[in-house]
């Protein structure tokens, strides 16, 4: 849903409707937000029922200790270099959405329409 929602803010950007495209955006930013909200608490008053389905099998067989490590593992051996990396040395750190000017980008967006060969004219 939310793909969808931020495929809505590129196709309003290239449409040159910057009110339209920030709109989108915030409804992509509050769903996402209240469908993730949504499901925590579902896991959390389920929690004594719903089990994630790997990590209950290897607790259930007695592997505590390996399903520990491979967690740790995970996060901190992989998880958090991995953002590190993707954050600062391919440049893919996290932007201020709210800081963004919405007209700029439609400039933006029909320039490349304009260099790409397009009409910018809808």
């Amino acid at each position: 849903m939310n793909n969808l929602r931020f495929s809505m803010v590129s196709n309003e950007l290239g449409a040159g409707h910057p009110r339209s495209a920030l709109f989108s955006m915030v409804v992509a930013v509050i769903s996402g937000f209240l469908m993730g909200l949504v499901f925590s608490l579902i896991l959390m008053i389920t929690r004594d029922h719903v089990e994630p389905v790997l990590s209950g099998v290897a607790v259930g067989a007695g592997w505590q200790r390996v399903v520990a490590y491979v967690n740790l593992a995970c996060y901190y051996i992989l998880g958090i270099p991995l953002g590190l990396i993707l954050a600062f040395k391919f440049d893919l750190g996290t932007k201020m959405i709210y800081k963004t000017n919405w007209n700029t980008e439609v400039s933006v967006v029909e320039d490349r329409i304009m260099r790409w060969g397009g009409d910018t004219k809808s």
